[in-house]
C-alpha cells in the first residue's frame, strides 16, 4: 500500500523480477482498477471484471469515486473467486493495490481479504511504501507516519514502511529527517511515543537497481 505515485506498481515488478531471477515462483495481482499501464504482468487483473471507466459511465461518478467504487465492488462479489485463484501452495504472492488512501483506512475490504488469506495459511505483510520526494521536511514524514499508523492499525498485520525513491534526490537528506524523527528529536514523536511502544516502525531503504536491497 502507499500513496499514489509512491512506487508501488514499479516496486511489484522490481519484487517478481527479483523473485524469478533466484528461482522462486511468485504471482503478482493488480487490484487497481484504474491503472493505464502495468510494468509486470499480473496472474490477475482487476479490470478484466471490472474498471474505473466502466464505472464512470455507468454510474456517472467521478475519477476517485468511481475508482473506490470498482474496488469495493470487485471485493464485494468476486473475492471467492480471487481467493480461489491464489492456492499456489509456497508461492510468494504480491498484491499491488491503488494509491486512494481511503480504500486502507475507510474500508474494510482488504483487511477482510487478508483474514481469508490466513485462514488459506498465508502469512500475510503489508509493505507502506513512502515516497522520499515528499519527506523533504519533519512536517511532511510525520504526515506519512500519520497515514501508516492509519493504516497499519487497520490491516493488523505485519507491516514495513518502506521509504522510496531515494534516487531521485540527495540520499542523505532524506536519512537525515527520517532519523531525526524516528530519534526522539521532536514535540511530535514525545507527543506519540506511547503508541509507538505499541507499534514500532520498521523502516529499510530499497534500491530498485539494487539485487541486495530487494532481497534484504
Amino acid at each position: 500500500s502507499g500513496s499514489a505515485g509512491a512506487g508501488k506498481s514499479t516496486t511489484t515488478a522490481a519484487l517478481q523480477n527479483h523473485y524469478q531471477i533466484i528461482k522462486r515462483r511468485i504471482h503478482a495481482f493488480n487490484l487497481d482498477p484504474a491503472c493505464d499501464f502495468l510494468p509486470y504482468e499480473p496472474s490477475i487483473d482487476i479490470r478484466e471484471l471490472v474498471t474505473a471507466q466502466e464505472v464512470q459511465d455507468a454510474v456517472h461518478l467521478g475519477p476517485n469515486g468511481a475508482l473506490i467504487y470498482a474496488f469495493n465492488h470487485f471485493f464485494e462479489n468476486e473475492r471467492e473467486y480471487i481467493s480461489d485463484n491464489v492456492d499456489f501452495e509456497d508461492d510468494f504472492l504480491v498484491f499491488d493495490c491503488p494509491g486512494q488512501i481511503e480504500l486502507y483506512i475507510e474500508h474494510d475490504q482488504l483487511k477482510k481479504f487478508c483474514r481469508q488469506l490466513e485462514r488459506k495459511g498465508y502469512e500475510c505483510v503489508c509493505l507502506y511504501l513512502m515516497d522520499c520526494t515528499k519527506m523533504q521536511s519533519i512536517e511532511q514524514v510525520q504526515t506519512q507516519e500519520l497515514i501508516s499508523k492509519c493504516v497499519q492499525l487497520q490491516f493488523s498485520i505485519a507491516f514495513l514502511q518502506v521509504v522510496t525513491k531515494c534516487d531521485l534526490i540527495d540520499p542523505e537528506t532524506t536519512r537525515s529527517i527520517v532519523e531525526q524523527q524516528y530519534t526522539g528529536e521532536n514535540q511530535f514523536h514525545k507527543a506519540v511515543e506511547n503508541l509507538r511502544q505499541e507499534i514500532t516502525p520498521n523502516v529499510f531503504y530499497l534500491e530498485i537497481d539494487n539485487e541486495e536491497s530487494i532481497g534484504a
